[in-house]
Order: structure tokens, then sequence, then C-alpha cells
């Protein structure tokens, strides 16, 4: 198939329009398309979200009439709904491939997660949680307004549905060699493409100005409960010996009360999520040091090092957990690792009084980033993996 050796035609299809989309589709394909290997489509963003039309005559948008006929290949991000098991098999039918992506593991999610209320198998425990959450008054956007039964038979079939495409396409793809073990039960071919960065998208950001004050903050959603957990009592007695440091929470400002409750309001600065990534990416640039907690778990062991990869991209070391960052950091020299309380707080404190290494370990993390880490580098991963669908592979 020579049109196929030479450019593909690819329809990518992200689950929404939040970062996991930008990581795993949009911006591969952009790169691929950039390089003259791909034409790419993704739908655009509608009212805050993906515009996703799915129907028995295959996919349409508003600005791309044309059905899946149009496509050599399909690329899935992390949609388990039953009507895209219906496009899977639709496509391939039709002799067209398609690839579906996962950079979570599903199947070995825990009750401990938040997510276990989307992803989970045991109902009791799904019960248990949405009515703990129910109770407490603070209930997640992705059960607000359903009843307990409906959560857990959503779950159940949001579970069911996920595998199901997961069996159904002829490509799996990953970020990490956990990830690609697990799912094999479900799929025979499964190849690991790991998340790079976008580098580009990192230069020239605004920095927010703290004079005489030192920034150890942390980035992420509020499903990081746990992870966050891990660092309570060192980050209490960094505060306590460092005056000059503050606790930056980005995104999950709620950890302020949540977890971080016995560290004076004074010494914690939040951010909310950016409606856009320049203002997200504003506050990682801002930082001083990063913090990249993860709790020792199967769940975590498939995560990807891509917090480490953003505070790099400005330059900003990391102190991390071994669990999900400890090779990316003693690969890179971004970084120290911490495995218990008193690594936290012996890392950060070296960190927090020596300028000089925060600027030799940010360099240094930015220099593995920039060289191995990019999308532009790593062009030709994603553009085998895709190409060996139709040569055999």
């Amino acid at each position: 198939m020579d049109k196929v050796l030479s450019k593909l035609k690819i329809l990518g299809l992200p689950s929404d329009a939040a970062a996991c989309g930008l990581y795993r589709v949009v911006w591969p394909l952009q790169v691929l398309q950039s390089a003259g290997l791909a034409e790419t489509y993704v739908p655009p963003i509608v009212n805050g979200d993906r515009f996703v039309k799915l129907s028995e005559e295959g996919y349409k948008s508003p600005n791309d009439p044309s059905t899946v006929n149009n496509y050599d290949l399909i690329v899935l991000q992390r949609q388990p709904q039953k009507d895209v098991h219906r496009l899977i098999t639709g496509a391939k039918a039709l002799g067209i491939r398609v690839v579906f992506d996962i950079d979570d593991n599903a199947v070995a999610i825990q009750p401990s997660n938040p997510n276990y209320m989307v992803w989970g198998k045991d109902r009791r425990k799904i019960r248990s949680m949405v009515t703990a959450y129910m109770e407490s008054g603070s209930v997640p956007k992705a059960i607000r307004g359903k009843s307990v039964d409906e959560v857990v038979e959503s779950s159940m079939s949001l579970r069911n549905s996920l595998l199901n495409n997961i069996r159904a396409a002829d490509m799996v793809t990953v970020t990490t060699p956990s990830l690609k073990e697990d799912y094999s039960r479900y799929n025979n071919n499964i190849v690991i493409l790991p998340n790079q960065m976008p580098i580009d998208l990192w230069k020239d950001l605004e920095y927010i100005p703290h004079e005489g004050r030192v920034w150890v903050g942390w980035a992420g959603g509020w499903t990081h409960y746990e992870d966050l957990k891990l660092i309570k009592a060192a980050m209490r007695e960094v505060i306590r010996r460092h005056d000059s440091v503050d606790l930056v929470l980005i995104g999950f400002d709620q950890a302020k009360d949540l977890v971080f409750d016995d560290i004076s309001p004074d010494r914690v600065v939040t951010f909310p999520w950016s409606k856009d990534l320049a203002g997200y990416r504003k506050y990682v640039n801002s930082l001083d040091v990063a913090l990249a907690p993860s709790y020792d778990s199967r769940f975590n062991e498939g995560k990807s090092s891509i917090r480490c990869l953003e505070a790099w991209c400005c330059k900003v070391p990391v102190v991390g957990s071994f669990t999900t960052y400890g090779h990316a950091i003693r690969e890179s020299g971004g970084g120290i690792v911490a495995k218990k309380p008193k690594d936290w707080i012996k890392g950060l404190s070296r960190l927090i009084s020596n300028k000089g290494l925060r600027a030799s370990m940010g360099i240094a993390g930015y220099n593995y980033t920039s060289k191995r880490r990019t999308y532009a580098v790593t062009t030709g991963l994603w553009f085998s993996a895709y190409k060996s669908l139709f040569d055999g592979g």
C-alpha cells in the first residue's frame, strides 16, 4: 500500500478537550502532519468540549462532512462508550485500522482513587464511595445529579465497554511498560508511546514575582488526594524549618484545607485551574522547586513522568517519589528521588538552601526533556507504530 507508506490519513478522536487528549492525540498528530508523514484531522472544541458525533453512518463534524471512509486510520483516546465500539467494528469492516490509546490503568485502579466511581468493578465499594461523597456535601462533577444506583450501573457499563473497545482495536497504545503488561490480557498488539512534550509551547512564559520567597509547588487535580497525603508531614516540617518557603498548589486548591490544614494559611499559595494552558504554564514556570509525590501502587506504576517534564521545560528541579518518577529523575539528573518523609525533608532542604543546585538540576532536566522527550525528536516512533498496522506488524 504505497499511499500508506508515504502518508497516512488519520482521524484523531480524543475523549474530551482536556490535557490528556492534547498529549496523546492532538500534539502527536500535529507533528506527524508537520513532518509530511500524515494528513490529520481532530474535531474542533465546541462549547468547551471536543465535538464528536458518532452515528451508524460513521463520524461527522461541523467542519468536516466526510465519514470515516476518508481515513486510513482512526486514533481513539480513552473512550469507553458503546457507540465507540460500533465505530471500531464498522471502521474495521471497511478496512480502516483503529488505534485505541489509554494512559491510565483502569484494571488496577484502587478504591482510594475517586475515579474508582467511574472505572471500578466492585459495586459495594462504589456504592460506599458515592454515599460518603453525598453525605459530605462535596460531590465530584462526574457523579453530580446522579443517584447512587445510577453511578454504580454507569461504572459497570463503562468498565465493560472500555475493555470491549480495547479488545476490538487493531492496536492499543499506552505510555508505560506497566500499562502494556496489564492491558496485554485484552489485546495482543500493545505499543508503548511515552508521553512527550511540545516544548515550543513552554518558551517565553510569564513569571509571577515572589521576591524573598521560595515557592515549592505541586500541580494536579483532585484525584491525587492520596498522593498529596504522602508529603503532608514532610511539608509541615519544611515550612517550619525554612521561613522563606511557601507551599504552592496549582489546580487542586482545596488541598489547602483537605490535606495541608496544619500549615499556616499565609504560607500556602493557591491557583485554580486556568481556563487556558498558558495560565497553567505560567504557574508552573513561577515555581522554584516542583513536587511529584506518588504513592506506591500498581495504578501509579502505570503513570508517566509528565509532571516532571512540565517542570523541566521551565528549568525547575523536582523532588519526586520513586514510584512513577524515579526513573526519569535519575536518568535526567533533574531532581531528587524521595522514598520516605525524611528523604522529602532532606531533598527539599538541599534545594531550598542552594540556589545554584536548583539551577543546575533545572538545566539538567531541561536538557533531558529537550533532547530526548519532545514530539519532534520522537516523530518516527509514533509514525512507525501507526504504519506497522499496514505493513503486517
